[in-house]
């Protein structure tokens, strides 16, 4: 079974490179977020394997986020 990925970044062009890079790469990407609000909303609804997170969002910090990740140990964290 693939790895279900969430992607967190602002930038419409990256979001579209990191999808297509991990989809031929076997991934799953599940969804995709353009803030941290965003993020969390869908990290709980979708409960990935892992967030591909970057770490400077419009709203607050990736950071932030990634630390509240960090108490589950089912998810991975790439900043």
């Amino acid at each position: 079974m693939p790895v279900r990925v969430l992607i967190v970044d602002d930038h419409a062009s990256f979001r579209r490179l990191a999808r297509l890079l991990l989809v031929v790469a076997g991934f799953d990407v599940i969804g995709e977020a353009t803030d941290a609000d965003c993020a969390r909303e869908l990290i709980e609804r979708l409960r990935p394997d892992a967030v591909l997170l970057d770490v400077m969002l419009p709203d607050g910090s990736g950071v932030d986020v990634a630390r509240e990740l960090q108490g589950c140990p089912a998810r991975r964290v790439c900043s």
